[in-house]
């Protein structure tokens, strides 16, 4: 009495060893399709800085939002603002008639912010910042972060950073 059927176990085995082997590059078209999408994914670094600027007879500090793309796709910056603790934001009406400056570009926003490319956007001069900050109740140390909005709606902050308004 034969248990096995020699032709059955022979297609059993065929058939795993071939799905085995369709499987793989199924599974290589899904997770190239995923690195693809990746590399779509715009990816947008963002950093709150100080910028002395020269204007004749005198400097101003000014507070001044970079944003970095180190996606592969263009990201058109709509706003960059300052964000405040309790999700306030801090940006002048004038923002959007203030010159952004990029390597050899000077545009307004919304700016169209190419793969390997940096923009600023001069928010507001840091006496003035510092001076209009307690007038609406805050003091002390205050974390602030920069922060611009795409056109998509997508927003990207900076690390935080400590604004002491005592001193």
């Amino acid at each position: 009495m034969e248990f096995f059927d020699l032709a059955l176990l022979k297609s059993l085995v065929a058939g795993a060893v071939g799905g085995a082997l369709t499987m793989v590059p199924l599974a290589k078209l899904a997770f190239d399709r995923l690195d693809k999408k990746r590399a779509k994914t715009p990816k947008i670094v963002v950093k709150l800085e100080h910028r002395i600027v020269a204007m004749p007879p005198h400097s101003e500090t000014f507070v001044v939002v970079r944003a970095e793309n180190h996606g592969e796709s263009t990201v058109v910056i709509e706003s960059a603002f300052i964000s405040l603790p309790d999700k306030k934001r801090f940006a002048d009406p004038w923002l959007k008639q203030n010159p952004i400056v990029s390597q050899m570009d000077i545009a307004t926003l919304p700016y169209k912010l190419e793969p390997g490319r940096k923009c600023f956007a001069a928010i507001e001069s840091r006496d003035k910042m510092e001076s209009g900050l307690p007038e609406n109740g805050y003091e002390g140390k205050v974390q602030v972060r920069g922060c611009v909005k795409d056109e998509l709606s997508r927003e990207w902050y900076s690390e935080p950073f400590d604004l002491d308004l005592d001193s």
